[in-house]
C-alpha cells in the first residue's frame, strides 16, 4: 500500500464488512510518506483526441474515482454536456456527490 500511495498507483485491501463499520480502537498510524506534490496533466493533443472520441460516442457513462477530487462541478458539467450518467467509486464517496441528476 505504501508503494501505491507513493507512486499514485493501485492497492486493494479487503476488509470484512462487519469489521469495516466498527470504530477503531487505536489512532491511525503514519505510513511515513507524504502525499505526492506533483500534478500530472495530459498534453493538449491528448485532451483534444479524447474530446473528439467523447463527442463522437453515442453512449457514455462516467465512473468517477478519487482522482476527481476537487473537480465535482467540472465532472457534473461534462456529464451534463455529454448527457452521460455518472457514478462514483467507493473511494470517491467523500469527494463526489452520489445524488446527481445524471446518476
Amino acid at each position: 500500500m505504501r508503494t501505491a500511495i507513493a507512486q499514485r498507483g493501485v492497492a486493494v485491501i479487503v476488509i470484512p464488512g462487519d469489521l469495516a463499520f466498527k470504530d477503531a480502537v487505536s489512532p491511525a498510524i503514519s505510513l511515513g510518506i507524504s502525499a505526492p506534490a506533483a500534478t500530472v496533466s495530459p498534453s493538449l493533443t491528448d485532451l483534444k483526441a479524447a474530446a473528439e472520441i467523447l463527442n463522437k460516442a453515442k453512449n457514455i457513462t462516467i465512473l468517477g474515482g478519487a482522482g476527481c477530487q476537487g473537480a465535482h462541478a467540472e465532472l457534473l458539467a461534462v456529464a451534463e454536456r455529454l448527457k452521460a450518467p455518472s457514478s462514483t467509486l467507493c473511494a470517491a464517496s467523500r469527494t463526489l456527490s452520489t445524488t446527481t441528476p445524471t446518476t
